[in-house]
């Protein structure tokens, strides 16, 4: 006789992405949950399609009826979701590519991210690393050699900023217009693009003009 396992009341499922891992799960549990929960929605929205075109056929399609999913349920996906998806986004990962000798090019095109913003997440990430090894005691993190490449790796300011020109003149073509309709003056825009990228505003003003 097969044991059914007890089902864990809706209530007593977390909800938000601070609440998860936790109570012994993992992040795979995160991602079973995650999987249940839109297959229940995509049956439950299939169902309800053929429903609404006459066509269900319960000899073809079961007798199954899936609930629709609740409000905590829904909850429950973007939680889970985004526990999966740090982890499959770690930092680490672009780490060890680049460790494996992937250009900041690759990498960019791999994760379809910006390249100056991948290099400054990247020096934030070796930071957070090498403070974790100074604070306890050298078992975790980066020590000071991999930390001094990595920080080398990341590249200077300067050749975060040169990646970014290119993206940033875009980005100005299209706001410029924006602040030409009165929609931002030209100058707060310039000053927090600039921030954003590490340019001066006079140099985003050059552009944009």
């Amino acid at each position: 006789m097969d044991i059914i396992p007890e089902k864990t009341p809706d209530t007593q499922r977390p909800v938000s992405y601070y609440q998860l891992p936790g109570a012994g799960q993992t992040w795979l549990d995160a991602r079973d949950r995650y999987d249940e929960l839109t297959q229940q929605d995509l049956m439950a929205r299939s169902a309800a399609t053929l429903k609404e075109r006459g066509e269900y056929d319960p000899a073809k399609h079961g007798h199954r009826d899936e609930e629709p999913l609740t409000l905590r349920e829904r909850l429950e996906v973007l939680a889970n979701g985004e526990v999966v998806a740090r982890v499959y986004r770690h930092p680490y990962q672009v780490h060890h590519a680049l460790e494996a000798g992937a250009t900041w090019e690759q990498v960019a095109e791999a994760t379809g991210t910006d390249e100056s913003r991948l290099r400054a997440e990247y020096r934030k990430f070796a930071e957070g690393q090498h403070r974790l090894w100074l604070d306890d005691g050298g078992q975790w993190g980066m020590n000071d050699d991999d930390y001094a490449a990595a920080i080398a790796r990341a590249g200077s300011p300067a050749e975060m900023v040169t990646a970014s020109r290119d993206d940033l003149r875009l980005a100005v073509s299209a706001l410029r217009d924006l602040a030409a309709h009165g929609a931002e003056p030209l100058g707060d825009f310039a000053s927090r693009l600039g921030e954003t990228a590490g340019l001066t505003a006079h140099e985003c003003v050059a552009w944009a003009r």
